[in-house]
């Protein structure tokens, strides 16, 4: 149980870090135009994923009132610098 705890522990850490170093970067004003997932409307931050951001496209997508939350390890993993022809200028 302890060394789960410490796994834990550790994941969330490397985490917060990477939040720290590379969201500053992510979000840079100078890069907000540039299409990328960074700035894309359907990106969802996920402390589930290795990037720490998913595709919420599918979610999305659906009308407002239809819109039914699952699990995020149900969104594809993206990164900050991906793109795809969904891309969609957040507003």
């Amino acid at each position: 149980m302890a060394h789960s705890a410490i796994h834990m522990l550790i994941r969330t850490l490397n985490l917060y870090q990477f939040y720290v170093i590379h969201m500053n970067n992510a979000f840079d004003p100078s890069l907000q135009q540039l299409p990328a997932c960074r700035n894309c409307q359907n990106l969802l931050m996920s402390d589930s994923s290795d990037t720490g951001f998913r595709c919420g496209l599918v979610y999305f997508s659906q009308p407002p009132r239809e819109r039914k939350p699952i699990q995020y390890r149900n969104y594809p993993e993206v990164g900050v610098e991906s793109i795809c022809p969904e891309w969609r200028l957040k507003p």
